[in-house]
């Protein structure tokens, strides 16, 4: 017997579970089973549900957008997913816990940003309220009757002069210089056997320039 075995027989067994632990575990478990298969069906049900609508939604022609009562966010994450395979526009509004909701729409009707900052807002989105809004139509009419505080025509005129811009607007040319080169131009009328012997004929001299360069500085060095 080693030391390891005699420690191990020394120490006391874990106590063991009486009948009635035995039995609340046993119970806890099937407790915690019957809840899960609960779920499950609920999110079944609820899922049949959520597909009914939308395939109603879909087939309305009227209808833009849908709008579901707030939940939580297992439900939510459900309509989601399957507001994605059916090929719509979802999003959440509203305060985590307390007033989070879907709303879904169709990608042919997709919601504007400004929409969408309303909603976030936790606002009713109107896009008649913008056009009709006195602040904005204020803002409007103030563009209108803006006039700047100095003439710009008249300083720049002590300038240039009052006909030199438009005569030298009549005048302008293009400078070729500037890379206003017709397209025509541009184009390499050689043909393919012309190209490639410029090509040969370049190493050519380049090779004989770099040998008389060699030779050269092998003479100098002797």
């Amino acid at each position: 017997m080693d030391l390891l075995d005699s420690i191990m027989k020394s120490m006391d067994k874990p106590p063991s579970l009486s009948q009635k632990e035995k039995k609340i575990q046993r119970a806890k478990k099937e407790f915690l089973q019957k809840q899960q298969e609960k779920e499950k069906e609920s999110i079944s049900k609820f899922n049949t549900q959520v597909l009914e609508q939308i395939s109603t939604f879909i087939n309305d022609a009227n209808a833009r957008k849908l709008t579901y009562e707030p939940m939580d966010k297992i439900h939510r994450t459900a309509i989601h997913e399957l507001v994605e395979n059916a090929g719509l526009l979802s999003y959440s509004f509203g305060t985590e816990g307390e007033s989070r909701y879907v709303m879904i729409f169709k990608k042919e009707f997709p919601p504007s940003e400004e929409e969408l900052a309303a909603y976030r807002r936790g606002e009713e989105y109107d896009p008649n309220a913008k056009k009709d809004d006195p602040a904005v139509e204020s803002d409007q009419e103030n563009d209108k009757d803006f006039k700047p505080s100095r003439d710009y025509r008249e300083k720049y005129m002590k300038i240039v002069g009052k006909e030199s811009g438009v005569e030298a607007a009549k005048i302008t040319v293009p400078n070729k210089n500037f890379g206003f080169v017709p397209s025509s131009n541009k184009r390499d009328q050689r043909s393919i056997e012309e190209t490639l012997n410029e090509i040969r004929s370049r190493k050519r001299s380049k090779k004989e320039n770099d040998d008389n360069s060699e030779m050269q500085a092998a003479s100098e060095g002797k």
